[in-house]
Order: structure tokens, then sequence, then C-alpha cells
């Protein structure tokens, strides 16, 4: 990957990265044993699901709308996966 403004070379940079991946993961642990007792399992896979999806989408689409036609030829297959990948993310 070609970055070729500073701003997004910055935000590439591997301690920042790092240290991103452990706020979150320490975010992760936080809540999910806050809300452990107070919210259903399928809920909160569900909802976190949905952040991600969120906060991946803007880097995914252009990638998705290059490539739209092999979702569009394989939807069905994505279409029968996409249960088991929300099973895996949730404990």
């Amino acid at each position: 990957m070609h970055l070729e403004s500073k701003p997004l070379r910055r935000l590439a940079s591997p301690y920042l990265l790092l240290t991103l991946a452990s706020l979150f993961w320490a975010g992760n642990w936080w809540s999910g044993g806050r809300c452990a007792t107070t919210s259903r399992r399928w809920r909160w896979a569900s909802g976190a699901g949905s952040l991600r999806l969120l906060i991946l989408l803007p880097f995914a689409a252009p990638e998705l709308k290059r490539n739209w036609h092999v979702v569009r030829a394989n939807w069905v297959t994505l279409t029968l996966l996409a249960p088991w990948a929300q099973r895996g993310s949730t404990p």
C-alpha cells in the first residue's frame, strides 16, 4: 500500500496501530464485563458486529466497489456463510 500524504502515513504508524489495538482490546474487555450481566449475549454480539461494520466500511468500500461484480455473482454463498461469521464472533 503506497501512502502519499503525511496524515495517512501517520495513521499507518506501527506504534499507533499497536496502541489502538491494546486500547480497543481493553475497552472491549471492560465493556463486556459490564454488559455481561445486563444484556443477552446475542444482542451484545450483534451490536459489536454492527459497530465493526461501521468502522471498517469506509476502508472496505473502495475495494467492494471495484469487485462488486464478484459479490453479486456469489451472493448466495455469502448469504449462507454470514450466520457462521456472526456465530464465530459470539463467545
